[in-house]
């Protein structure tokens, strides 16, 4: 049995997978998570044998079942399915096995119920007769009123049946108990006591009864004089065009028209005194401008003097060294002339010549210097005599700076003060405007105030506050003697708390004062008869009457109590299923109680005798049960689980059986401890329960090949073991076995499958 390929149109979010399967080898279906693996394999189980997702959980995660087919090879050929036919019905597997042998997950390596699902595949493939013991085990439980508990019957089996026969025993005791302690009591006499004062009763409360029918109309009368109250009060009300709330608006408005006038006549105030400071302002900056203004022509003269000046320092400066100069260079000439002279007179020409030339040029530079030096002084006193003009009181050249940066200090001071006095009015003009806002915004407020003051007084016909406040207390009057009303009524006949008006309200009222009535026998009785004293004398007695009948009733109650115990403890023990016919109190009196009393003792005799017969049939089918469970022992004497485990753990287990008295799997260890299944490590356990599942599939199959569709078998197995585990897995390919491995693993991806020739098929990852 083998898959050729498969096809998947639809499940969920799978669509358009096509797969032809490998011959000989394990396909490695490899993909991130949430790429469909699961559902994948959950489809192709669907489509194999749809009556899987009925009785397998976790198989209805997709509402809809998958549209596709599977392909397969059995013994008669290859066959499609496709959802509608089941595998099941062409090869000996049932669902339950298709999912739980053949379909490997990491998740359900641990079988839950694991010696039922040894029972089921041993039944399956061998000669094991368990279920019909158990049938038969169970009809004996169920004619013997008995149950199982882990295999062992206790003394009273099921837990009904012993409920019922621990109550029909203590019940059978109670009512012989209680029989023989009614026979020594007197009850008659206190029931003929119990008559007398309950005729003395009714005539008294026939007696109070007159007296609150009185007692009524005397309420009916006052209550209907606080209804007229109420309804004169209410309707004073609806015409008052007056409240509370409107006066505490009047005098909240007579108090903001106070504040608005004060506001008013403070900003007027500010007004006036930020108007004048305004006012200083500009005349003080008026008469800045005018000072300013010949300053200001001034300031470009000055200007121009203040360069000049400079021009005239640098040629001083210059001058100053002229005058040396011009002094040497006169001597030099004098001194070259003179021994140019002296040259000639002794007769020497050329050099007489020479000094001459000297003497004239060093001469000629002398003069020029000298006509420099005048220059520059005719300059400072040109620029002396400008400043003069200027109006700069100077003397010389060195008095000119001082007077400049003098002026220029002047001029820079009341430019700044001229700027101080235009932030100054800018200031100003603003907070003048801001007043005039502000003293528009409280005359309009004023103004609506007053109008809204007004709009209330004429609203309620009134000239003054004053005329208003005494419309609102004669207001607070009528509600309060409406509210004083309302509350009697509604003490005595309910709150009206559907009503929309107060007529409303009203016409609830008579109508329950009708009713007040209604229900009173008033024939031949007064609201006058009313008597507060004869009623409290008549109150008093009836408490006496009843207090002796009480303790009658408490005496006489006990009895009736337990006649009411025994018939509910009756009605509740179902002896029916036994006895063939309930056991009933046939009568309220001391003969019934016995005639009960026998129907219990029946059906606690009749409970320990079925038990009895049962508990000896059921010990011997369970002697023949236990030699029909040795026979799982058989399930793994083949071979094929133990060789696997063998191989999975290199060796270090040599054998794996089944122990039918534990009912739990054994695995015998190399250097010969045997050890539970549960004493093993986490990993080591998986592993067992894998080789257990493969040499189950392989009793199932009676030796012939299968197939195993596996979803991350081995997740938690390190890269060790999971070359032990695909070794195993290959050499299951090589005898005839085909393996569909999904996981989600990179080391199974990059390593394993690649290692042992693994054809591999990527998977995406799905869209959400």
């Amino acid at each position: 049995m083998r898959l050729n390929g498969f096809r998947i149109d639809t499940y969920g979010p799978l669509s358009s997978i096509r797969h032809e399967c490998a011959d000989d080898d394990i396909d490695v279906f490899y993909g991130p998570n949430e790429s469909g693996k699961t559902l994948l394999v959950e489809a192709l189980l669907q489509l194999l044998a749809p009556e899987v997702a009925g009785t397998v959980d976790g198989l209805d995660r997709v509402d809809e079942p998958p549209q596709g087919y599977v392909a397969v090879e059995t013994a008669d050929g290859e066959r499609v399915f496709d959802g509608e036919d089941s595998l099941c019905d062409r090869e000996d597997v049932t669902p339950r096995h298709l999912r739980n042998v053949f379909v490997v997950r990491d998740s359900d390596l641990r079988i839950p119920e694991e010696h039922d699902y040894y029972d089921s595949v041993a039944e399956q493939i061998g000669d094991l007769h368990t279920d019909e013991i158990d049938a038969v085990r169970q009809g004996l439980v169920d004619a013997g009123n008995l149950t199982r508990v882990d295999l062992n019957l206790e003394t009273r089996g099921a837990p009904e049946t012993k409920t019922i026969y621990g109550a029909a025993t203590e019940l059978a005791d109670d009512l012989a108990a209680y029989v023989e302690a009614a026979e020594e009591s007197d009850v008659e006499a206190d029931e003929r006591t119990s008559l007398e004062v309950r005729r003395e009763l009714r005539d008294t409360r026939e007696r109070r009864e007159d007296l609150q029918a009185a007692k009524t109309l005397d309420r009916h009368e006052i209550l209907s004089r606080r209804l007229e109250d109420y309804r004169e009060a209410a309707a004073a009300l609806e015409e008052a065009t007056v409240s509370q709330d409107d006066l505490d608006e009047l005098r909240d408005l007579d108090r903001e028209i106070e504040r608005l006038d004060d506001a008013i006549e403070e900003t007027d105030e500010d007004l006036d005194r930020h108007q004048a400071a305004l006012e200083a302002d500009e005349d003080e900056l008026s008469e800045l401008e005018t000072e300013l203004e010949p300053l200001e022509r001034r300031r470009e003269d000055v200007d121009t003097l203040e360069a000049d000046l400079t021009a005239v320092r640098e040629a001083d400066a210059t001058a100053l060294g002229s005058d040396t100069a011009t002094r040497g260079l006169a001597a030099a000439s004098l001194i070259a002339l003179t021994f140019g002279g002296a040259a000639a007179v002794v007769g020497s020409l050329p050099l007489g010549v020479a000094f001459l030339l000297v003497g004239l040029t060093t001469g000629g530079l002398a003069y020029r210097r000298h006509l420099a030096s005048k220059r520059a002084a005719r300059d400072r006193a040109v620029l002396c005599e400008r400043a003069r003009d200027l109006g700069f009181d100077v003397d010389d050249l060195t008095d000119v700076a001082p007077a400049i940066a003098e002026f220029r200090k002047d001029l820079e001071r009341l430019d700044e003060r001229r700027r101080k006095l235009e932030q100054s009015i800018g200031v100003a003009e603003r907070r003048l405007e801001d007043l005039e806002s502000e003293l528009s915004d409280d005359r309009e407020a004023r103004r609506q105030a007053r109008e809204s003051k007004r709009a209330l007084l004429d609203e309620a016909g009134v000239a003054s506050v004053g005329a208003y406040r005494e419309r609102v207390a004669a207001r607070s009057d009528h509600e309060r003697d409406r509210n004083g009303a309302a509350q009697s009524l509604e003490d005595s006949l309910d709150s009206p708390e559907t009503a929309a008006s107060w007529r409303e309200s009203a016409d609830y009222w008579a109508a329950e004062l009708d009713t007040l009535l209604a229900d009173v026998n008033t024939d031949g009785i007064t609201a006058e008869d009313y008597d507060p004293e004869a009623l409290a004398a008549v109150e008093d007695r009836i408490a006496e009457l009843e207090g002796k009948r009480d303790e009658l009733d408490e005496r006489l109650d006990a009895h009736e109590e337990r006649l009411d115990e025994f018939e509910r403890k009756l009605d509740r023990l179902s002896a029916e299923p036994y006895l063939g016919e309930p056991v009933e109190l046939s009568a309220r009196s001391v003969g019934g109680l016995r005639e009960a009393h026998r129907g219990v003792t029946r059906l606690v005799e009749h409970i320990e005798r079925s038990a009895d017969v049962s508990r000896e049939a059921i010990d011997i089918l369970e002697a023949i049960k236990r030699e029909e469970e040795r026979k799982l022992t058989s399930l793994f004497e083949a071979g094929t689980t133990t060789d696997v485990f063998a191989a999975i753990t290199e060796g270090r287990y040599v054998d794996v059986t089944y122990d039918p008295d534990a009912r739990v799997l054994e695995v015998e260890r190399d250097d010969g401890p045997v050890h539970h299944a549960g004493e093993l490590s986490h990993g080591t356990t998986e592993q067992l329960y894998l080789a257990t599942r493969l040499g189950l599939a392989d009793q199932l199959m009676a030796s012939r090949s299968g197939f195993f569709l596996m979803d991350d078998a081995f997740l938690p197995a390190d890269e060790h073991r999971l070359q032990e585990s695909f070794a195993v897995l290959s050499r299951l390919t090589a005898e005839g076995w085909q393996v569909l491995y999904f996981t989600a693993k990179p080391e199974v991806y990059d390593e394993v499958a690649p290692a042992f020739d693994c054809a591999v098929h990527e998977l995406e990852q799905l869209e959400q």
